[in-house]
């Protein structure tokens, strides 16, 4: 009778006769349920997994990735804490033995990814810190990279990075579409981000609301064990050392976890388990969606898993590029009546570059519905007619580089050159930091 209460316990607690337990239903045990939160009850219902299956199938095919499963890709992140917690021990029955740990500590975040042919790329890490040393990554395994974000966890620019700089450096370049699938976390999901999937040939497939526990093959088979050898690995580090884990040793012990977790056979039975690679529908156990009945009459369930076209997501996409237009030129047109002429030439104009930066790993697709393909669109300006004369001299665009790119709110201050009367970013564009009122100012062309 394993990982159950004994029977001697069961019997007095049910008040039934231990030789009747043993005897007469030997298969039968008492065990604690695994908690399973509201949302992912009713996200999980056999409607919202059959439509995930045809949208995936759709795409698999149309791409011509049905005996492709190198081209097939899951990416998810994981939170590793410091403070581990310890393995069981064998010791006896009147003995409780105490397990040294790290304390309070900070989380370290691990970017994973792996294929359905069995291939993990090496991991991402993503410490808390301000600055990115090298001698974070000592110890870690080949070609691992990391980062630095405020929190430790991902977000929207660190994944950003991620693809460009170490995704794309591992994946297979044949000139064919590769196949991601991630869930719908708000870091995985901006309109600069799927404009440049698009460039790379890359289809972010986006797995349905609060689904991830059974649909994703990361958690499914690999993020579990990772975490439970991660948690031995830090064990026997503090046994064998006497040291505590910290952000400079947490690289090296995670790599082995990852290592061992992300094996290829695990990956394989991963994706086969969730139904991706070979597609199987029918691959998601339908005990498992026996909670969402409970929902069944509720319309919310539906809604948590509407699904969306290529052509409905292009759509949207000029649509709210439209808006965005519409809306600025609206008040530019305000703006020209209120201010005179003398005003508009002596102001500095500042302009405004955000990105949105959730630093919180959570489940998949907060409050996301689910949108299968999402080909990326540009988030960095609207399709606004901006003369050339209100563009800076110097990089010929409306916001430099390093403030689009940026994950933080930042102000662009402009100068007016007194020679040719062009614009230029402040700071950006030129040493000047700033200009004082009735200063003598010159772009780099005049000066």
């Amino acid at each position: 009778m394993k990982k159950g209460m004994p029977v001697l316990k069961a019997s007095c607690i049910f008040g039934v006769p231990r030789q009747t337990l043993r005897d007469r239903w030997p298969e039968l045990r008492v065990l604690k349920p695994r908690s399973l939160e509201h949302l992912r009850a009713k996200a999980a219902s056999p409607e919202n997994i059959q439509r995930y299956f045809t949208e995936l199938d759709g795409i698999i095919k149309k791409y011509d990735l049905t005996d492709k499963p190198h081209l097939i890709f899951n990416v998810d992140e994981k939170g590793i804490s410091q403070c581990h917690s310890p393995p069981h021990v064998v010791a006896g029955r009147e003995v409780h033995p105490p397990a040294v740990t790290s304390g309070k500590s900070s989380t370290t975040t691990i970017i994973g990814c792996g294929s359905a042919a069995g291939f993990a790329l090496p991991p991402y890490f993503v410490f808390q810190g301000a600055r990115m040393r090298q001698d974070l990554l000592n110890g870690t395994s080949p070609g691992s990279n990391g980062c630095v974000s405020e929190t430790g966890w991902s977000n929207s620019s660190v994944f950003r990075q991620y693809l460009e700089e170490h995704f794309l450096r591992y994946i297979p370049r044949e000139d064919r579409y590769v196949l991601l699938l991630l869930d719908g976390h708000s870091t995985h999901i901006s309109v600069g981000l799927i404009e440049w999937a698009k460039a790379h040939k890359i289809i972010l497939f986006i797995l349905p609301a609060h689904t991830s526990h059974i649909l994703q093959p990361l958690d499914v088979g690999c993020f579990g064990p990772l975490q439970k050898i991660c948690n031995f690995e830090c064990h026997k580090e503090m046994r064998l050392t006497a040291s505590t884990i910290s952000r400079y040793n947490i690289g090296s012990l995670a790599s082995k976890a990852y290592t061992k977790a992300l094996s290829p056979e695990n990956l394989q039975n991963a994706f086969r388990k969730t139904g991706i690679y070979p597609f199987d529908s029918s691959a998601i156990d339908g005990t498992i969606l026996e909670p969402s009945r409970v929902f069944s009459n509720d319309l919310d369930v539906k809604n948590s898993g509407d699904n969306a076209c290529e052509d409905e997501v292009q759509q949207a996409i000029q649509n709210y590029k439209k808006d965005t237009s519409s809306k600025n030129t609206k008040n530019a047109a305000n703006k020209k009546q209120d201010k005179g002429p003398i005003l508009k030439e002596k102001e500095e104009a500042t302009r405004v570059s955000t990105v949105n930066d959730s630093q919180t790993a959570g489940p998949s697709g907060a409050a996301v519905a689910h949108k299968p393909w999402l080909g990326d669109w540009n988030s960095e300006e609207p399709d606004i007619e901006i003369r050339e004369e209100e563009k800076c001299c110097v990089c010929k665009q409306n916001t430099p580089d390093a403030v689009r790119r940026s994950s933080v709110l930042q102000f662009v201050k402009w100068g007016k050159c007194n020679a040719c009367g062009h614009w230029v970013h402040l700071r950006y564009c030129t040493k000047t930091i700033a200009v004082r009122r009735g200063a003598e100012f010159k772009c780099i062309h005049c000066s």
